[in-house]
């Protein structure tokens, strides 16, 4: 008779191997060099990826570039969490020790066999040297990290939350092209955030994450590409174009509405050209350093939190400017879709 207490260690290992291969699958998703092949827009809908980033400037200015999403999901080795040794969590490992100990001789060759092989690959980097990664992720990456994560989860409530408030509305298109208006009420679940790690979801069954198999897994299912089932997300323009004006905040005289976003040319730093209050990007970037996880504490009064936020916001800037007044701070939280 098999022992009973191998099988929940076996599950424990094909969840954390399911947890690093969405890591893997993610990151290559939001690759620069893999955005030529994000599926394209139409004349009703934008793809996700595009107004994800849209939205990202909008909230945070200079501080938003490509790398956010990349960084963002990146594998977290500070020595607490699980890892899988020999996947995409290995390779990061091998890639961290040999930037900060010039030990860079076995890193194409990872790559290659990596890319190759996928979860059969064998990280070199020895065990005994998985501690000495985790001083290293502490000390030069964990900052970087954090910040990322955190304007990653705020975009992400962001979205979800206007969508839950009916302000962007979803849609979705089929391997052949068809689109399809997906019904609100499916954004009103806090798992909608699983959504937009690849920009995908099973429209028929939107409620269950479709993950790789285990024997997916094992014969080398292709990154960057769809899920058997799943389908590509797109936002519904008109509903996209009025919300990301509503983050710029920048109605003209008269009520004219400022111009749509430009969602022609492929994101990048240089090309998102969306432009937000000096102030409000101040304060979303003052957000993202306080609270990295996108969770803000509860406070006794709305002007502590404030105060606290314009305390960040000086030791950011590294000036003594004026105090942003309560209407500013209210209306920045009631556009980002943050409370």
């Amino acid at each position: 008779m098999a022992d009973e207490t191998s099988k929940p260690k076996n599950e424990r290992a094909q969840y954390l191997l399911l947890q690093d291969e969405k890591r893997a699958r993610s990151v290559e998703f939001w690759r620069r060099d893999r955005v030529s092949e994000w599926p394209h827009d139409s004349l009703e809908y934008i793809f996700l990826g595009k107004a994800f980033h849209l939205v990202g400037d909008a909230l945070f200015g200079e501080r938003w570039n490509t790398r956010v999403p990349i960084l963002a999901n990146m594998p977290v080795l500070d020595g607490r969490r699980e890892y899988v040794t020999n996947g995409f969590d290995g390779l990061t490992a091998l890639l961290i020790f040999a930037r900060y100990t010039h030990q860079d001789a076995p890193i194409p060759d990872a790559f290659a066999e990596f890319r190759r092989f996928g979860r059969r690959w064998k990280c070199p980097l020895p065990e005994e040297k998985w501690a000495e990664v985790f001083e290293l992720y502490n000390r030069h990456e964990a900052a970087t990290a954090d910040a990322a994560i955190g304007m990653w989860n705020i975009v992400v409530k962001a979205m979800t939350e206007a969508a839950a408030q009916d302000q962007l509305c979803f849609g979705t298109m089929s391997p052949d092209g068809v689109f399809a208006p997906s019904p609100r009420v499916e954004w009103r679940t806090a798992l909608a955030f699983r959504r937009f790690f690849e920009c995908q979801m099973n429209p028929d069954n939107p409620y269950v994450e479709i993950v790789p198999n285990i024997e997916g897994l094992l014969n080398g299912l292709s990154h960057g590409h769809l899920l058997p089932d799943n389908a590509w997300i797109y936002v519904e323009r008109t509903s996209f174009t009025t919300y990301w004006q509503s983050l710029r905040g920048d109605k003209v005289d008269g009520g004219q509405q400022s111009p749509a976003p430009n969602t022609s040319a492929e994101p990048a730093p240089e090309d998102l050209s969306v432009q937000m209050s000096a102030t409000h990007r101040a304060i979303g970037e003052a957000v993202a350093a306080l609270w990295p996880d996108g969770r803000m504490p509860a406070f006794s009064s709305v002007k502590d939190r404030n105060d606290l936020i314009f305390s960040k916001m000086k030791e950011l800037t590294g000036k003594t400017t004026k105090r942003p007044d309560d209407v500013t701070f209210r209306r920045f939280f009631k556009r980002s879709g943050l409370s």
